[in-house]
């Protein structure tokens, strides 16, 4: 049977964002044209890296006998400040996954370095194939696959790389809550907004599963030897 892990995660910079970054900031002396300006630069975009960046809940749905009539899709969305709980509940689910296909968007440049990084630095052991080769290691990332596939970079340079909230626009899928109209998801962490967080993650995992489901056809999903090295 064909069973499938889709993971997303969303992310937030540390309250202590200054501190944390002060031996990197450290990189760009005084000497540097506009050091200030570049050191502002890096802290905006802080909470795109693990180093200045946790993780604040993690979405995951199971779908179990993909592609039958006995198919099951099951969404969960760990959330909470305790970013080790977090990680530790996502491990434990994996265990149980080892051998299922993982399906993500941009889990190789961001999801699963993340999770890497936050799990190493509460001592969870976890290994995911954040490599380059897409569909081995029974992951498939559909960031890389609709960008390889769909030759925006044909028509611009600058669309070489395309977001998921352009290609759940392109699909017709319904728009996400609009975080923007009450700041960002880290001041809604902040102010306890567990719930919109927690549907605006589901909201990417079960959007990712559907724009795989229209190009699953792509890919060969057969058993293999393979499975990731999970948890230790």
């Amino acid at each position: 049977m064909k069973n499938l892990l889709i993971i997303d995660i969303e992310t937030a910079p540390i309250t202590s964002l200054k501190k944390t970054m002060e031996p990197f900031l450290q990189l760009i002396p005084d000497t540097v044209k506009d050091a200030d300006q570049k050191r502002s630069a890096v802290l905006e975009k802080a909470g795109l890296c693990p180093v200045s960046a946790r993780i604040i809940s993690i979405g995951v749905m199971q779908v179990r006998n993909f592609g039958t009539e006995h198919q099951e899709c099951l969404t969960d969305v760990f959330i909470g400040k305790d970013e080790k709980k977090l990680l530790q509940q996502f491990a434990d689910l994996f265990k149980l996954t080892l051998g299922w296909w993982m399906i993500t968007f941009n889990g190789r440049g961001f999801d699963f370095p993340f999770l890497m990084f936050r799990s190493a630095l509460h001592g969870i052991p976890l290994v995911l194939p954040a490599g380059l080769y897409n569909g081995r290691d029974n992951h498939i990332d559909m960031f890389v696959h609709l960008n390889d596939i769909g030759m925006l970079d044909n028509l611009y340079d600058k669309f070489k790389w395309v977001g998921l909230a352009k290609w759940q626009a392109y699909f017709g899928m319904p728009i996400k809550p609009d975080v923007a109209k009450d700041g960002t998801l880290a001041e809604w962490f902040r102010k306890g907004n567990y719930s919109g967080i927690a549907d605006y993650n589901a909201k990417d995992v079960e959007d990712t599963f559907k724009i795989f489901d229209k190009f699953s056809g792509n890919f060969d999903l057969t058993p293999t030897n393979r499975s990731h090295s999970g948890v230790v």
